[in-house]
């Protein structure tokens, strides 16, 4: 009786290792009452080309979302991630960590394919002012009236949703940034409602 050896491969799933989310690079601002959009830029090690999924969430919260489904490289060292905030409901002082995680991804986690990055704070609406705000939701939902967003470049709305500045949700609204102001299509004011842009500095 002839016998013989077959030798069987094991495939791993992983295509990629996370190397330090502690690290992460965050762009974007966390104000009370507002959403926003950001990016969260981390570094990476590519062990097979192909097609991966990314989450990005906040750890025990659920006021962070983001997914990159991307084709990963060989020799790529790094991976951005865009992310939506959801300010509804908070208030300045509140505190957050960004949470990583992948199928495709080795390292970090103690089951691996996931990884903590840096911490975050929501500011006041009338903080000192962040850089650059991007409202990419109603903000006179989430303000009391006479609200004040400042920024000490640029001020910024997306659309969808348009803004709809409602005399019911605000009095006054006024953005004030240093450099620009750009309101997407869409922006409105209600009768009754005062909406003022102003071109100065944080102060």
């Amino acid at each position: 009786v002839a016998t013989c050896a077959v030798t069987v491969p094991i495939l791993d799933a992983t295509k990629f290792s996370l190397v330090d989310c502690s690290i992460a690079t965050v762009t974007g601002t966390f104000v009370e009452g507002i959403n926003s959009t950001g990016t969260f830029t981390t570094a990476i090690s590519v062990t097979t080309a192909g097609s991966v999924t990314i989450n990005l969430e906040e750890f025990s919260n659920t006021r962070m979302s983001g997914v990159l489904s991307t084709n990963l490289t060989l020799g790529q060292t790094s991976i951005t991630i865009p992310f939506n905030f959801n300010g509804a409901g908070t208030i300045a002082g509140d505190q957050g960590q960004f949470y990583m995680s992948s199928n495709d991804a080795a390292g970090q986690g103690p089951n691996s394919g996931f990884c903590y990055g840096p911490t975050f704070t929501v500011v006041g609406a009338n903080s000192p002012c962040p850089q650059n705000v991007v409202i990419s939701a109603n903000p006179a939902l989430a303000y009391a009236p006479n609200a004040l967003i400042k920024a000490s470049n640029f001020i910024s709305t997306q659309a969808p949703p348009a803004i709809n500045i409602s005399s019911s949700n605000s009095n006054r609204l006024t953005y004030q940034a240093g450099k620009s102001i750009v309101l997407s299509p869409g922006f409105s004011v209600n009768s009754g409602a005062v909406f003022t842009a102003k071109i100065a500095g944080c102060n």
